[in-house]
């Protein structure tokens, strides 16, 4: 565990020097960052005298503070720099110090002492210790072990049917998106119906997109891991399947289940084609070299690599000289996916497979168009409703000699073109004019200049479930073809209407009329109508919320798993 660490250990110990220090020079002094990293840190530090609270871009931490302490924006320590002499403020990060440090160090020169305690090359020390520190050791408070790959055994040898090896190589814990989260809901239900479960995490050396293969804290985690660290130089579609199928060949699992690897995929299924193999397809990889089967304006492509795999290279050619060092990119590359020799083994290993699992219609309707394998589940994510059914909450606020203000959310990456925010910004602006009294709170960093627009910052998985209980009304205006849309699922399990493009999986999940609003990918006029039609109708919202969580819970993960039995036991 991280947190075990030495480098965490000596952070702590330069973090007591330095406040004590600040403390007795009567320095107040603040901490950058509201989360996991901070709250470990204060585990082992007194905070006294001087301790004025926490840095943090996350509206909703600022609400509501953190461990009972205030929590300050960026720009109002900015703001508040005249009134506040000798300021010192301590970077807790381990991951994002220096970028932050970028983002903050302009306020050095006006008498804010910024401290930065990890050192360089102290990343890649850590990256070794967690994995040679943890082998054989279960995980305290979590029946999950991180395991040594060369002795491993089944702990159900009377069942070999039963037992499961998951290969995932851009899984961390706490999750970064969508797809490590469905794949903790997926092995911790499988491990619930009775099947043995071993994930086999490679831990890739990873100087630029470190923390990927990392697990800092358990998640409840109901299966085994087998952490595997790899070199930047084993990361090559020879070393990594030969690392990979020798720590599988090792458990002599029934099934393997193949998570996220972009393009190394099908060299790990020819290397493990003695199993019964399950590829998932959480969103277009494979199919597509970007993933995302979305032209350069994020709207759909209806080419995919079996069309014409020369215009899959031009539209990624800039993008791949440019980005080489991206995971994506840089795996495409290793891969060798242009030649012909890759698409022989692509549709070999698709064909060969014992199952595929994929999450809408359209990947499904790609794929039997390309390959001979009728064994194609559509499968959805699932979602723990309970979880989002926190309080009777009022979202709606109010401001001083002002009447409430009504907010409408978009979670999801607005630097992404393929997300649609423009659609939505252009909306929102139209709203406006008519509707002074709202606000559209969005998930990003960036610090919008229009009134009414307010920024979240990033939020923690385990606090997600607090913007939408904050919001009245979710909108996705997505121009790609969402394979899922775990979003609207979300929303909907909040008791919160959404207002969806109609597009890949969210047509199929939002019910047009009544859990929301389906409206044209792009259309404009379509969003600022729907909106406005909730934003007047509180009762509306209302209906449509309570129908929502009745449409959730036909996501339940009891049933999905119960889809999963089926392709475990074919």
């Amino acid at each position: 565990m991280f947190y075990e660490s030495e480098v965490f250990k000596n952070f702590v110990r330069d973090a007591k020097a330095k406040i004590g220090e600040w403390q007795k020079r009567k320095v107040n002094f603040l901490i950058y960052g509201a989360g996991e990293h901070s709250a470990q840190l204060l585990k082992h530090i007194d905070m006294k005298e001087g301790f004025l609270g926490f840095i943090d871009k996350s509206e909703i931490k600022r609400r509501e503070g953190f461990l009972g302490y205030k929590v300050y924006s960026p720009i109002q320590i900015v703001n508040r720099q005249s009134s506040i002499v000798n300021l010192g403020i301590i970077i807790s990060s381990y991951e994002y110090q220096d970028a932050i440090y970028r983002g903050i160090k302009e306020l050095e020169t006006k008498g804010v002492e910024i401290v930065r305690l990890y050192k360089k090359g102290e990343k890649m020390e850590a990256f070794r210790g967690l994995y040679e520190g943890s082998r054989g050791q279960g995980v305290k408070g979590s029946s999950d072990f991180l395991l040594n790959p060369h002795t491993l055994e089944s702990s159900n040898p009377s069942f070999p049917n039963r037992r499961i090896a998951v290969v995932d190589s851009f899984f961390s814990w706490p999750p970064t998106g969508g797809s490590a989260v469905d794949l903790m809901g997926l092995m911790n239900g499988l491990a619930e119906k009775g099947f043995e479960i071993t994930f086999f995490l490679p831990l890739v050396e990873d100087e630029l997109f470190f923390p990927a293969g990392l697990v800092n804290g358990n998640g409840d985690m109901k299966f085994k891991i087998v952490q595997m660290p790899i070199k930047l130089s084993q990361y090559n579609k020879l070393d990594f399947p030969k690392i990979i199928s020798e720590a599988v060949d090792n458990y002599k699992p029934e099934f393997v289940f193949l998570g996220d690897m972009y393009s190394f995929k099908p060299y790990v299924a020819e290397r493990l084609n003695k199993y019964k193999t399950i590829w998932r397809f959480y969103a277009y990889g494979l199919i597509c070299p970007k993933c995302t089967l979305s032209n350069g304006d994020g709207g759909f492509c209806s080419n995919t690599y079996f069309d014409d795999m020369e215009r899959c290279k031009n539209c990624i050619k800039d993008k791949l000289e440019a980005k080489a060092d991206e995971p994506i990119y840089r795996e495409l590359r290793e891969a060798d996916i242009f030649s012909g020799d890759y698409e022989t083994l692509l549709k070999n290993g698709l064909e060969k497979a014992y199952f595929i699992v994929v999450y809408n219609n359209i990947q499904k309707e790609i794929l039997s168009k390309f390959i001979r394998n009728t064994n194609i589940a559509v499968i959805p994510t699932g979602i723990d409703v309970a979880k989002f059914q926190v309080s009777d909450f009022d979202s709606e606020i109010s401001t001083p000699g002002s009447e409430t203000k009504t907010t409408i959310l978009m979670n999801g990456r607005v630097s992404d073109p393929a997300k649609g925010f423009s659609t939505l910004h252009k909306a929102f602006l139209d709203l406006k004019e008519k509707h002074k009294n709202i606000r559209l709170l969005v998930t990003s960093k960036y610090d919008f200049k229009e009134e009414g627009i307010e920024s979240t910052g990033w939020v923690p998985f385990d606090e997600i479930y607090r913007l939408y209980d904050f919001s009245d009304i979710c909108v996705i205006p997505s121009k790609w073809e969402e394979p899922f849309g775990i979003v609207a699922l979300e929303a909907m399990a909040s008791g919160k209407p959404v207002v969806a493009s109609r597009v890949g999986g969210l047509k199929d999940i939002v019910v047009d009329g009544e859990t929301g609003f389906l409206v044209e990918n792009g259309d404009v006029d379509g969003f600022t109508e729907k909106v406005a039609l909730l934003i007047e109708n509180k009762s509306l919202r209302a209906e449509m919320g309570m129908k929502g969580i009745e449409r959730a819970r036909e996501y339940e993960w009891e049933q999905v798993i119960d889809m999963y039995k089926e392709v475990f036991t074919f």
